[in-house]
């Protein structure tokens, strides 16, 4: 075709498909049959690749929106989130995640995607070792919320919320990693009867202690301005103090109580070993290893540096040069649960070396580090039985396990409570298996196999075992502004704390 006709047939083409019609003309008719060739055939190439990009990028897009949606906020960007408008800020959030996966894949294809080397790039929360990540302040009352159980989410233990979170109005003093403190400097800079401080006064026997506000300063809390002190309730100090704490057990607390006083309940032991006076009245917040306490206080807070990664293959051998089963290191031999009577049992199937009181072994506990060697060295399980199954109570029995290179095999709370407290697949629990043989069966293979032994460490890295800071979120929440109605306890604390919460088990196995 001549090149000054090409004009032509573009105009032609255009004309087209804009009238969805053939031009009138008889000059221009020739010029659409042949124009309509060239267009639809340089349309098809162009709307061919317009569709392959769109449909790539509608699918990444889709594939983001999966892995949000099924993917957990980081707990420190939604520390904040209150639940009026609540819905709104996680949208934003969300989509701020979406942006960051976005950014991670594309830095994935230089990584050879390695989970591992994604764990250095994030900035982490003040808690964790060499965390640089300090609270911000809140602006609303509602922020407040997410701080409080809710029963809607009752395996969140709402820790890393309260260790970020500011009331509204508090001017934090800045701080960083190397912030260190002078002991009983604060005495001298704020006087005792300065109405800036909360101070608390702690009943009952309390160890490694510091008078003052020196515990908090020592913590880097970022709410500080507290001071603790020891003595009776029945005690003149009593009677102006915030908050008075009750250790181990409550009956009543002091006939004199200043307006907006608040009691509290610090509890570590299961009901089955803690009193409660039946009539007590007058407590208003719970301090407890279960996660609907207002502010939980468990043996151990395993959290996770990036929660996208729950896992990093490694080419070590946890199995390397283990030849033993299985050990359980006890001396309680009458447990509600019957432990004991299980672990008998298992031992029928498979070996189980019971060392202490309840065993013919021996490891003395002024020789715990050598015990937990010969754990790493020569043992594939370790029977972390806790001696009642109670709500929620997990103990060091548990997590001094998964310090070592030893899979746990536990008894005591409900899976469900596990899988909220425990690193991903770090463990193995009793109640998964019908009967002791079957657990034998399953344990035998895991020792006999690399592969799916080894997958019970890939959570190693993953995350820390952090200090949860009780003080520094007792202080916090002592500044932050009344508790909002509809998280008011609404039953006694003794019906709370015991009624239903530990189950008593007779083992016919």
């Amino acid at each position: 075709m001549p090149r000054r006709r090409e004009p032509f047939l573009s105009v032609a083409c255009c004309y087209t498909l804009r009238n969805r019609r053939a031009p009138a003309s008889s000059f221009m008719a020739p010029l659409f049959r042949r124009g309509m060739l060239v267009c639809h055939a340089g349309s098809l190439r162009r709307w061919v690749v317009v569709a392959v990009v769109v449909s790539g990028a509608m699918l990444v897009a889709f594939q983001v929106h999966l892995a949000v949606k099924h993917t957990a906020l980081p707990p420190w960007m939604t520390a904040n989130l209150g639940q009026d408008g609540r819905e709104g800020r996680k949208e934003r959030a969300h989509r701020i995640m979406e942006r960051q996966i976005f950014r991670d894949r594309e830095e994935a294809d230089h990584r050879h995607d390695d989970p591992a080397s994604s764990l250095s790039s994030h900035k982490l929360p003040w808690f964790f070792t060499n965390g640089t990540e300090w609270p911000r302040p809140s602006s609303k009352l509602s922020k407040l919320r997410n701080v409080w159980p809710d029963p809607q989410s009752p395996h969140d233990d709402r820790i890393v919320a309260q260790l970020m979170y500011l009331p509204p109005g508090y001017k934090a003093q800045p701080k960083s990693i190397n912030t260190t403190y002078k002991p009983y400097n604060d005495e001298l800079q704020h006087p005792r009867n300065d109405s800036s401080m909360k101070t608390i006064l702690l009943d009952g026997s309390w160890y490694d202690f510091l008078d003052g506000q020196a515990l908090f300063l020592r913590d880097r809390c970022p709410v500080d301005q507290c001071r603790v002190y020891r003595g009776s309730p029945s005690s003149r100090d009593a009677e102006s103090a915030d908050a008075i704490i009750f250790k181990d057990g409550y009956v009543s607390g002091p006939e004199k109580r200043k307006d907006n006083q608040l009691w509290i309940v610090y509890l570590l032991e299961n009901p089955l070993h803690t009193f409660i006076a039946e009539h007590s009245t007058g407590i208003n917040l719970t301090a407890t290893y279960r996660k609907d306490s207002d502010i939980v206080t468990p043996y151990e807070r395993f959290v996770l540096f990036d929660p996208l990664v729950k896992t990093i293959k490694s080419n070590h051998d946890y199995r390397q040069n283990k030849t033993k089963m299985v050990a359980w290191f006890v001396s309680n031999c009458y447990a509600s649960n019957s432990r004991l009577e299980y672990a008998r049992k298992l031992g029928e199937y498979i070996q189980v070396d019971i060392y202490g009181q309840c065993g013919p072994l021996s490891c003395p506990r002024h020789q715990s580090e050598q015990c937990y060697q010969m754990l790493d060295m020569e043992y594939f399980f370790y029977l972390s039985f806790e001696n009642a199954n109670c709500k929620d109570y997990i103990t060091e029995k548990f997590f001094n396990a998964l310090r070592h290179n030893v899979v746990p095999v536990v008894m005591g709370a409900s899976r469900e409570e596990y899988r909220a407290a425990a690193p991903y697949n770090s463990y193995i629990h009793v109640d998964d298996f019908a009967s002791p043989k079957e657990l034998a069966e399953y344990l035998r293979l895991l020792s006999s196999n690399r592969s799916l032994y080894n997958e019970y460490f890939e959570w190693k890295g993953t995350g820390e075992f952090v200090n949860t800071y009780f003080w520094c979120r007792l202080c916090a929440m002592l500044h932050a502004p009344p508790r909002p109605a509809d998280k008011q306890r609404r039953t006694s604390i003794r019906e709370w704390w015991h009624d239903g919460a530990c189950k008593t088990v007779n083992r016919s196995v």
